[in-house]
């Protein structure tokens, strides 16, 4: 097995935790509910969602404006605001002056972070802001609410509101971003006024469905997939799935589990893939095709693991929480050979029945036999958690929390445990990570594989990394 060193300099984390120095939100117990001012340095929790709005009753437009992202660096100092949002807490967000109207062109922010496992309310009750230039439907020029309910801080998946009318909307994550931008004009009047609480992300599918949800952001670069391809076969074409790596153990040289790339230094894999192993026993192999051979394609690169960070509630008997993530000391520079997967920000809510996923390994071709020194690709459809159940002894460790594939005659097998199971999105093409190989009963059996549910992760996921995913 062939694996290529990179060279790349080391860079250092630049995670900065949010520090809170001074109060900044009204709870609602209180008579006087005047915001004052907090301080943020936050440039790590960047995080990306699915905008939803919840029975909305707003004649409010809604824009993205390319420029919110200047607006979220144009903070007027004294209006810099964040909270810690508990289960019993309930604040009020507000307009500068409330009710009074405000200076022209003030900014000022709200930064709301929940437990994990939590989702920001945001009930905005009243938007009487000015709309900018007549028939403009784009806030230009005018007073806008920018909502980010992924709590990018950027707000590059950020919603606008301006105008009069009201809205109810729901995050999902347990970050939420709010900026508000003032325009040139001083306009008497102008003010809005929300609520804002949380609520527990297991109640949510009782939620009726969105009447607005966020589009692709065609910045992304995530979930691309190479043209090389071949076609009906099961050896994928030489770097046609730039996400797909190896984690190689360093002692036997052999690629041990798969693993896939979710962003410059990391990569997720199953939690089982690291049990009794050292980040020093093992690297990361990207870019690479055919292990047996050093000459059909110059992207592979190994890179070495400064930790390993597994789901704390792993448990090695049933196999619930099998998903780890894995950080490399260096960063993997993108190409179209070498690049992320998207994570389902935008499906949090789909569970993938009847749809058909692409898995990927150099596991074993059959049970018991030889790995393939060709990275090799099935077809599996996702069955329901039923029908998952039924096929196992202890199926009643089988939960939402997995996703199950299966196809007759094929499978994952050996080896192929911490690969990529992938959803590719029919409106953008890109692949999205649904889940991560698990376990299942021997290779290519009437059993369905069982795969961690990676949308039940992504909280979890934008918390230990601080990486800056986008929705695609």
């Amino acid at each position: 097995m062939r694996l290529a060193v990179s060279a790349l300099l080391l860079l250092l984390p630049c995670f900065l935790p949010l520090k809170v120095l001074g109060t900044g939100w009204a709870d609602y117990p209180r008579a006087h509910m005047r915001m004052e001012p907090f301080k943020s340095n936050d440039t790590g929790r960047i995080l990306t969602s699915l905008l939803m709005l919840l029975g909305a009753k707003s004649n409010t437009t809604v824009t993205s404006d390319d420029d919110r992202t200047q607006v979220s660096n144009r903070i007027t100092p004294g209006c810099d605001f964040y909270q810690n949002v508990e289960p019993s807490d309930k604040f009020y967000i507000y307009s500068p002056n409330y009710p009074n109207t405000f200076a022209p062109h003030v900014a000022c922010r709200w930064y709301a972070v929940a437990p994990v496992g939590w989702r920001h309310e945001l009930e905005c009750r009243e938007i009487q802001l000015d709309d900018g230039e007549p028939g403009d439907n784009t806030c230009e020029g005018g007073d806008v609410l920018w909502v980010s309910l992924s709590g990018d801080s950027r707000l590059r998946d950020a919603h606008g509101y301006c105008g009069v009318g009201s809205f109810l909307t729901l995050s999902h994550s347990n970050l939420l971003n709010i900026v508000f931008q003032a325009g040139a004009r001083y306009n008497p009047g102008s003010r809005f006024f929300c609520e804002l609480k949380i609520r527990p992300a297991n109640e949510l599918t009782t939620v009726a469905p969105p009447v607005v949800t966020s589009r692709p952001q065609p910045s992304c670069s995530c979930g691309r997939r190479s043209a090389n391809r071949i076609v009906g076969g099961t050896e994928t074409g030489i770097n046609e799935f730039p996400m797909m790596a190896g984690l190689v153990d360093l002692e036997s040289s052999q690629v041990i589990c798969g693993a896939t790339i979710i962003s410059p230094r990391r990569a997720i894999t199953a939690a089982h893939c690291l049990v009794q192993r050292s980040p020093s026993s093992a690297v990361l192999l990207v870019g690479d095709h055919d292990l047996s051979t050093g000459t059909d394609t110059n992207k592979a690169a190994v890179f070495r693991i400064q930790r390993f960070l597994a789901f704390p509630q792993y448990n090695t008997v049933t196999q619930k929480n099998d998903i780890a993530i894995i950080e490399t000391l260096r960063e993997m520079p993108f190409d179209a050979a070498v690049g992320p997967v998207c994570l389902p920000f935008r499906f949090e809510d789909r569970d993938f029945v009847d749809d058909e996923v692409i898995v990927l390994g150099w596991g074993n071709t059959a049970y018991n036999g030889e790995p393939s020194s060709k990275l090799q690709k099935v077809e599996l459809g996702v069955v329901t958690e039923e029908r998952c159940k039924s096929a196992y002894p202890s199926g009643n460790n089988i939960d939402n929390l997995q996703i199950c594939t299966f196809k007759s005659g094929a499978d994952a097998c050996q080896a192929d445990s911490g690969g990529p199971v992938m959803w590719q999105d029919p409106e953008t093409r890109r692949l999205h990570l649904v889940g991560i190989v698990s376990y299942g009963f021997r290779c290519a059996t009437d059993s369905p594989g069982v795969n961690t549910r990676v949308t039940k992760y992504l909280d979890w996921i934008q918390q230990v990394t601080g990486d800056d995913f986008c929705v695609a």
